[in-house]
């Protein structure tokens, strides 16, 4: 079974963007072979934060929680990307 982590935020760390202790903790996540998924749900998201935590392509491991408030369909697709 894969390792996979789902992280629910508005990406503001308590700490600067980038080589944060939040940053360098992913880093070693993903390094074990963890796949770390990122929901923002902020209007006010620190998409450079999420990207910096999330797996790469940042385009199939970031989703955006938009101002309809969704979740349904943040959950659908990230469910059919977890079960392919």
């Amino acid at each position: 079974m894969d390792n996979i982590v789902i992280l629910i935020s508005d990406g503001h760390s308590n700490v600067l963007e980038g080589d944060t202790p939040t940053a360098n903790a992913a880093a070693q996540l993903k390094a074990t072979g963890a796949t770390i998924y990122t929901i923002a749900v902020s209007e006010n998201n620190n998409l450079v934060e999420l990207n910096n935590i999330n797996s790469d392509p940042n385009a199939e491991h970031l989703f955006i929680v938009g101002a309809d408030r969704d979740y349904q369909a943040i959950a659908r697709r990230l469910l059919d990307k977890l079960c392919q």
